[in-house]
């Protein structure tokens, strides 16, 4: 995510294999889940902010979950992941 925010952005697909490309599909509950972990995780651990778009959509009868990054638009466009346990550094 913070690749794509300092990057041109991007998309995230959730339920769907990563080299062949095989829609596998997700569950409500996953979709809800990974959902919240996104959100949760760009809110919290990521400085400055960074938005996400998320949207479900049907493909071959199964449920994916697609994440768009936007790039970031300021000026300084670096994003950095915040260190959550001070301990472990150094």
């Amino acid at each position: 995510m913070i690749a794509f925010a300092n990057g041109r952005g991007g998309t995230i697909l959730f339920g769907v294999k990563d080299k062949t490309g095989e829609i596998l599909g997700l569950s409500y509950d996953e979709i809800q889940s990974t959902s919240r972990e996104l959100g949760n995780t760009a809110n919290e651990q990521v400085r400055p902010l960074i938005y996400i778009q998320t949207e479900v959509v049907e493909i071959e009868g199964k449920m994916i979950l697609v994440a768009t990054i936007q790039r970031t638009v300021v000026t300084l466009r670096v994003r950095y992941l915040k260190c959550m346990n001070k301990a472990s550094v150094g």
